[in-house]
């Protein structure tokens, strides 16, 4: 029997991950019994920007890692030239990109560059920082000079509710900590002693975009909560408040048994994969029915959110203050104001690392965004 554990750390303040995964080839069952897969969800502590800033340090050296290209990627060339690179005045091409990411990028809460400004592309979502990177790359390819600023910000619970979906004093505490973003709620670092009610101060560590002596913020952007469609009325099975859509799957399972060696672990064997494909089919051919027939009725194509529910972004909301385009609709407290004009800085750049045995031997394995 050989036994394998790899513990993968993804280094960055306040963030990391470890998982283990064990293997057993060839296990009897009381040997699985013994070591059920679990996962096990863990709270992160939240912390502070002053102390954030003072981790981070002042350096904006920036080291190329295993994806660095030379050359701008391809999706981010034709998106320039798409967007008016080299035709339209400089004011007029910064507009039309703030708005592309403003406008088609979906915010994800976690601190410093994740996907960089490809990622962000590829799957139409990005951090605050991945956002600022894209915006960049893209201006760059226009012959903008663009640059990046960071610091502490500050915003009420109605602007970050808006922003976010999340409201309430403690559960933003959380769901900033959890993505290692360094923040404040009601001057505090303890989400256990918030309460649930609306917070009434929120500084937070934030990265935007300088281009035309103009502040430009593509990460912040308003969301609509979308309650989707009754999914299943839509599939022919009951109501969103009465489904029979598992207990029509489960006409076609036989009776669950409890795995050797264990006293609650599951199973089933022998289901009718034939009945089950048929019934899943039906489901699928009717909701793609109701699909095609609200989009003929709203003569819109119906995205994910529209369907099942979520945020979307809401691209007629304000996007201008004092005269041009997207100053802070924030108050940005400039308690600690960084400029650079080269990439993002390094320090700012998680690395993710593997660390594995085999026996006695470890061995590590480093990866780093671009």
């Amino acid at each position: 029997m050989m036994k394998g554990i790899c513990n993968l750390l993804w280094s960055g303040f306040a963030a990391s991950l470890i998982c283990i995964a064990t293997l057993y080839p060839l296990a009897t069952p009381a040997q699985t019994a013994a070591d059920v897969p679990a996962v096990k969800l863990l709270k992160a502590p939240l912390t502070s920007p002053s102390d954030a800033w003072d981790y981070y340090g002042n350096s904006t050296v920036h080291t190329n890692g295993v994806a660095y290209s030379a050359t701008r990627a391809p999706e981010i060339r034709e998106i320039a030239k798409a967007l008016g690179a080299g035709r339209l005045a400089t004011d007029e091409y910064t507009s039309a990109v703030y708005k592309y990411v403003r406008d088609n990028i979906k915010p994800d809460f976690r601190f410093g560059l994740s996907k960089g400004a490809s990622g962000a592309i590829i799957d139409q979502s990005g951090t605050a920082f991945d956002q600022a990177q894209l915006m960049v790359e893209l201006l760059r390819e226009g012959g903008v000079t663009a640059g990046y600023v960071i610091g502490t910000i500050g915003l009420s619970n109605a602007e970050f509710t808006a922003w976010s979906g999340v409201s309430g004093a403690k559960a933003v505490c959380q769901f900033l900590a959890d993505g290692g973003i360094p923040a404040e709620i009601n001057s505090s670092t303890n989400c256990e002693n918030l309460g649930t009610g609306n917070f009434l101060t929120l500084r937070m560590a934030h990265i935007w975009v300088s281009a035309n002596s103009k502040k430009y913020d593509p990460a912040y952007k308003e969301q609509i909560q979308k309650s989707g469609i009754d999914l299943a009325a839509a599939m022919g099975c009951g109501t969103q408040t009465s489904p029979t859509c598992g207990s029509a799957i489960l006409n076609s399972v036989p009776a669950v048994g409890i795995y050797p060696g264990t006293t609650n672990v599951t199973y089933v064997q022998n289901a009718n994969s034939t009945s089950i494909d048929a019934q899943l089919k039906a489901y699928a051919t009717n909701l793609e029915s109701r699909i095609k027939s609200d989009s003929v009725t709203t003569k819109n194509n119906l995205q994910i959110e529209d369907i099942v529910g979520g945020l979307k972004i809401d691209a007629s909301a304000a996007e201008s203050l004092s005269g041009f385009l997207c100053v802070e609709p924030y108050t940005a407290l400039r308690a600690r104001k960084d400029v650079w004009q080269r990439k993002t800085r390094g320090r700012f750049r998680p690395s993710c690392w593997t660390r594995c045995w085999r026996g006695v031997t470890p061995r590590r394995f480093s990866i780093q965004a671009a």
